[in-house]
């Protein structure tokens, strides 16, 4: 599945984040909102 959705993301086992095709970071949304500041402004509207 392929979203953006915050709801979703926080259900999903793992999320891999895409930047042009390419996997950049992967694990969960909750480490990722924790970790990643790219993530973060993406998916916290």
């Amino acid at each position: 599945m392929i979203t953006s959705s915050p709801a979703l993301l926080d259900a999903a086992d793992r999320v891999l984040v895409l930047d042009d095709g390419v996997i950049t970071a992967e694990d969960t949304h909750r480490n990722l909102l924790a970790a990643d500041e790219d993530y973060r402004r993406a998916v916290a509207r």
